[in-house]
This record gives C-alpha cells, sequence and structure tokens, in this order.
C-alpha cells in the first residue's frame, strides 16, 4: 500500500468513526480558538483534562498502576518505560468539526459515565478564577457538553429532552428560579432556530422557572457546528465570564478598564457618525440651495425671454 493509498484508507475510516459517533451520543468538551490553532489547542486540552482526570478520579489509574509495579519486577526499566507509554489509557479523542476554529475533544466510550465534564471544568475554572492565570494561551472557550449528537432537530427531540427534563425536574426549589438559552449556530443552514427555542421553552414549567437574559440561574446551551450539536445546562455562566479562560483570568479592574475602553470607542463611533450625518445634511442643503439658485437663474431666464418676444411683436405692429 503506497502513502496515498494508506492516506485515503485513513481518511474512509475516519468519516466512518465520525459517522458512527453520530449515529450514537457523546460527552466531551467543546473549545474555541484562533484559526489554524486548532492542533495547539487539542494537545493542551489533553495535558490539562489529562491532569485534571488525575486529581479528581484517581481510581482509574489504579489499576493501571498496580499493573505497572507487577512488569518492575520482570522487566527493565527502559522496557518498562515503552511498555507504560503504549498501555497508558486514553481517555479523550480529537472529534472533527469540520470548522476553523472550534474543537470538540470526546470521552472515550468506556468512561463517559464516570467523567463528568461540568465537574471537569468547574474544577478548571475555579483555580482559573482563584489563580487569575491561564491555563492554555490557544484556548479561548472551554465548555463542557453533557450530551453532543447529530444536528437534527428530531434526534434533539428524541435525546435532549431526557437530559433538560431530568436537570429541571429534580429541582427542589421554593423560589422561582430563573433560565435562558443561548443557542449559536455556524456552517449549517438547514437549522430552524425557532424549532429548538419553541420546543425547549415547552419544556420548562413556568411556575417554578422564569426567563432572565441577563444574569439567569441556569443557562441551557445549544451548539451547533456542521453535523454536531451540543447540549448543557450550565450554572453561574455569566459568573465564569461564559467559561472564557482569558475573560476570567482578568480582575475587575482589568475588565472595567475594557469595559471604559469598549464605552468610550462606541460613543466615539456614535460622535463620528453624528458628524457624518450632519455633514452629508449640510452637504445636501446646499446642493438643494443651488438646484434652487439654477432654477431662479432659468426661471428669470425664461421670463427675459418672454418679455423681449413681446417686444418685438409690438415693433412688428406698428
Amino acid at each position: 500500500m503506497n502513502k496515498n493509498e494508506k492516506k485515503q484508507f485513513s481518511k474512509l475510516n475516519k468519516t466512518k468513526q465520525h459517522l458512527e459517533d453520530l449515529k450514537e451520543t457523546m460527552t466531551g468538551f467543546l473549545i474555541f480558538t484562533n484559526k489554524n490553532k486548532e492542533k495547539n489547542s487539542i494537545k493542551d486540552a489533553y495535558n490539562i483534562l489529562n491532569e485534571i482526570i488525575e486529581e479528581l478520579y484517581p481510581n482509574l489509574f489504579q489499576e493501571e498502576k498496580i499493573e505497572n509495579e507487577k512488569e518492575n519486577s520482570n522487566i527493565d526499566k527502559l522496557d518498562n518505560e515503552l511498555n507504560k507509554i503504549k498501555n497508558t489509557k486514553k481517555f479523550f479523542y480529537n472529534f472533527d468539526t469540520h470548522c476553523k476554529g472550534v474543537v470538540f475533544i470526546k470521552i472515550d466510550k468506556q468512561y463517559k459515565n464516570i467523567i463528568s465534564p461540568k465537574e471537569c471544568i468547574l474544577h478548571i475554572f475555579n483555580k482559573i478564577k482563584e489563580d487569575k492565570e491561564s491555563i492554555s494561551k490557544y484556548i479561548t472557550k472551554f465548555l463542557p457538553i453533557e450530551i453532543a449528537m447529530k444536528a437534527n432537530f428530531e434526534f434533539f427531540k428524541d435525546k435532549g429532552k431526557e437530559i433538560i427534563l431530568n436537570f429541571f425536574n429534580n429541582l427542589h426549589t421554593i423560589e422561582k428560579k430563573s433560565w435562558k438559552i443561548e443557542f449559536r449556530y455556524r456552517n449549517n443552514n438547514s437549522i430552524s432556530k425557532n424549532d429548538f427555542l419553541n420546543y425547549v421553552s415547552g419544556l420548562i414549567d413556568k411556575d417554578k422557572f422564569y426567563v432572565d437574559y441577563k444574569n439567569p440561574d441556569y443557562t441551557i446551551l445549544i451548539e451547533i457546528t456542521n453535523t454536531l450539536l451540543c447540549l448543557s445546562i450550565l450554572e453561574k455562566y455569566s459568573e465564569y465570564r461564559y467559561y472564557n479562560i482569558q475573560s476570567l483570568c482578568k480582575s475587575d479592574e482589568e475588565r472595567n478598564k475594557e469595559r471604559e475602553h469598549l464605552i468610550k470607542v462606541q460613543q466615539e463611533r456614535l460622535k463620528e457618525k453624528e458628524n457624518q450625518i450632519k455633514k452629508e445634511k449640510e452637504k445636501e442643503k446646499e446642493e438643494n440651495e443651488i438646484e434652487k439658485k439654477i432654477e431662479k437663474k432659468e426661471e428669470n431666464k425664461k421670463e427675459g425671454e418672454n418679455e423681449n418676444g413681446s417686444e418685438s411683436e409690438e415693433i412688428d405692429l406698428i
């Protein structure tokens, strides 16, 4: 098999795996990055997540440690290191979104009911919030995804309904809580946003929950990228700066300065626009005055011609 055949074979396998994954559902993490920095983001995500997994789920590594200890008595150090790399458990895989700047890291099937994306991300963001230090220069947003599926409305009604109802029906609160939908889609023109919004709204008990677009208690996140639909219900969405790493790293003072700068820029743009409108009006006024002068001149000219014509007629009559 030559290089081209190998490449083609690999591409077919990836496409087959991609379609197989979309037939079922996945859990994982949705990552936003700068275009052409996807590979760097994937590498960073693997390093960050593997470190978190070892911290949050140490039991997942116990069996592996026991096996390695047994091997230590039979093989030398070099062979053991090579074997360790070869046998290291892989918890995460990259699922190709076919969209620049958007990465989806799926949790391996074997662990998707054990590893909680929410727990991992909350652990990461609490640390960022406390330390005010970025964990990656490539990843901008790092979102936990409870369920990822084929971007199809009927499929969503079947798979997404359970997630939403389980969450809201199991919340036992005395006072009314607020919620909102954060819905985005890209590289997909077959989606009807209203279908999703109306359907989700119909699932929420209006006697227990009310809509708040500014600062809700719960945010139902629906992100659609090409053929992939990601769903998650997030708490403290605005508190964690919409799960934006760079934004959360900034202090309140820095954010206030940015906000002031943004307001200043907006005011300058508004002033510029007002000046432009003013200039256009003045120009229009000048043009109207010139037109009026030309019209008046032509009218005077016509009147002069008419007067001259009547005089010549009088002369002819004499």
